[in-house]
């Protein structure tokens, strides 16, 4: 089946989101004021939301395939646009860039893990208008004929850690990273005894 770039327009990819309702449960559970529930609250995901945005972005600019680096910054842009907004935490990813769908979908062989200065690899001549296949030779620059930029050209991919369905394996970072940095908040914030009704309120959804 074919994927498009429009599978890669930014969207919300994981969300927590508090409706009115929590908050009094919580209040009720707790006998904290209603007020002081929320701003808790809005400290908790405010705070996380930074934190997961930090360290998603370290993995965007690590294992996303990279030749001119528009696209990583493109997917760390678009990270920044997640925000709070009554009660409502949205973790946005994705890019408007076109070719993403082919960088998404490269195969192993198109990235540059190379096992050691010295392997050798079937490689296309460089100069060559049609992408003629060449001898085996040595490619320490690891050139790469790719479908890159909507069209089939030569890239060198400055990518030594990218890694295979990189964009699903973000997806799921944000994810365990928002969970762990609102656990981090809530047990920094509250007693041990007051921190299970907080805890299970405070569910991470991936969409």
């Amino acid at each position: 089946m074919p994927v498009y770039s429009a599978d890669y327009r930014p969207k919300t990819q994981v969300e927590l989101r508090l409706n009115q309702q929590k908050y009094r449960d919580i209040s009720s559970a707790t006998g904290l004021p209603l007020a002081k529930v929320i701003r808790y609250g809005d400290s908790i995901l405010n705070k996380s939301m930074q934190e997961t945005i930090i360290d998603v972005e370290k993995n965007i600019y690590k294992y996303v395939p990279s030749a001119t680096s528009q696209l990583r910054d493109s997917l760390a842009k678009q990270l920044h646009y997640s925000k709070v907004s009554n009660n409502w935490l949205q973790m946005k990813l994705g890019t408007y860039i076109s070719y993403m769908k082919y960088v998404a979908n490269m195969k192993e062989s198109k990235l540059r893990h190379p096992k050691s200065i010295t392997q050798r690899f079937s490689v296309y001549q460089r100069n060559s208008r049609h992408g003629k296949k060449g001898q085996m030779k040595r490619n320490p620059g690891q050139w790469r004929y790719v479908r890159y930029y909507g069209a089939p050209r030569w890239v060198r991919l400055n990518d030594p850690q990218a890694q295979k369905n990189f964009y699903t394996q973000l997806i799921m970072h944000i994810k365990t990273q928002l969970e762990k940095h609102i656990a981090y908040e809530i047990k920094g914030t509250f007693k041990p005894g007051e921190r299970r009704v907080w805890t299970d309120k405070f569910k991470v959804i991936k969409k």
